[in-house]
């Protein structure tokens, strides 16, 4: 994984982008596969500093594919969260 590689991240990360806890992402991950797996998060185990243990990191386009896109529009954001903002 690329040093500046934004397309992983981590389950805290993750889990305030679309507004779900981290214990949610953590049920939803499965481990890296190359084909998407529908309504799961794939993961990586990376090693982030020399001699440090393995910790997850998921895939970002598979947690923005928990962002739906509203009914009814066909023009605009394709996607909104799911859950409130403000």
């Amino acid at each position: 994984m690329a040093e500046n590689d934004d397309s992983f991240m981590g389950g805290k990360e993750a889990g305030l982008l679309i507004g779900f806890s981290r214990d949610t992402i953590e049920k939803r991950a499965t481990p890296w596969e190359d084909e998407h797996v529908p309504f799961k998060i794939r993961y990586v185990q990376a090693v982030l500093d020399k001699g440090a243990k393995p910790v997850r990191r998921y895939y970002k386009p598979d947690v923005l594919a928990f962002l739906r896109r509203p009914p009814g529009r066909d023009s605009g954001p394709v996607y909104i969260p799911i859950f409130k903002t403000s």
